[in-house]
C-alpha cells in the first residue's frame, strides 16, 4: 500500500512539471553552476592584468543577472584579485620565486568557505597607482568548491614553520658563556624547553 501511495505521488508529480520541464544544452563542456551574480562579464580574467586598482574598486555587477538560468565554468583555473601596496606586490613576487625554487608555492587561504589552503601562482601585478597595485593570483585546484565564492577575505601564506607547540610557561632561560672568535667570552642567554626522552 506504502509502494502504492508513492508511485501515485511520483506519478503526479511528474504531471505537474510536464509542461515546465526544458533541456538546455551547449557546445563545451564545463562545470555548471546555478548561481549567477552578474560579474561574469565584467570580471573577466583577460581583462585584470590592465585593471588600476581604482578600476578594480568601481567594478559594480551586470544589471539583469537574475534573468539567467545558471553559468558554465570552462577551463579549470580560478583567479583572487586583490588590491596590495607595491612593497607587499615585490615581497610575494620575490617569495614565489623562492619558493618555486624548493618545489614549493604560496598558499592562499579564505576566510570562509574553503576549508584548506590553497596553492597558487602570481598570475599578474598590475600597473602601480597611488602606491598600489592589482595583484592577480591563479590557482587549479578545488575549482568546484569556489564557484559559489565572490567577494572574500583571505590571507597569503609564504612561509611556514613546523615544530612543536608548547606553553608559554614550559620556556626556560639559561645562561651560556661563549667563546667569540676574537677568543673574548661573553654572556648569552638561550631560551628552550626541557623535554623527557623515553
Amino acid at each position: 500500500a506504502k509502494l502504492a501511495e508513492l508511485q501515485g505521488q511520483v506519478k503526479n508529480l511528474q504531471a505537474q512539471g510536464a509542461g515546465k520541464v526544458q533541456r538546455i544544452t551547449v557546445s563545451e563542456s564545463g562545470l555548471f553552476s546555478a548561481v549567477v551574480d552578474g560579474y561574469e562579464s565584467v570580471l573577466v580574467p583577460e581583462q585584470l592584468p590592465e585593471m588600476l586598482p581604482s578600476q578594480f574598486s568601481a567594478v559594480k555587477a551586470e544589471a539583469g543577472a537574475d534573468a539567467h538560468v545558471g553559468k558554465l565554468i570552462q577551463g579549470k583555473s580560478w583567479y583572487y584579485a586583490a588590491v596590495v601596496s607595491e612593497p607587499v606586490a615585490e615581497q610575494l613576487q620575490k617569495a614565489e620565486q623562492t619558493l618555486s625554487g624548493k618545489g614549493e608555492s604560496l598558499l592562499l587561504r579564505f576566510a570562509k568557505g574553503v576549508e584548506r589552503d590553497l596553492p597558487v601562482s602570481i598570475s599578474s601585478v598590475g600597473e602601480a597607482e597611488n602606491g598600489r597595485v592589482l595583484l592577480v593570483l591563479e590557482g587549479d585546484t578545488y575549482l568546484s568548491q569556489l564557484t559559489l565564492l565572490r567577494e572574500q577575505s583571505a590571507q597569503l601564506i609564504y612561509s611556514t614553520v613546523e615544530g612543536i607547540r608548547v606553553p608559554k610557561e614550559a620556556l626556560r632561560i639559561v645562561n651560556r658563556t661563549e667563546t667569540e672568535e676574537n677568543g673574548a667570552e661573553k654572556e648569552v642567554q638561550v631560551t628552550g624547553v626541557y623535554s623527557v626522552v623515553g
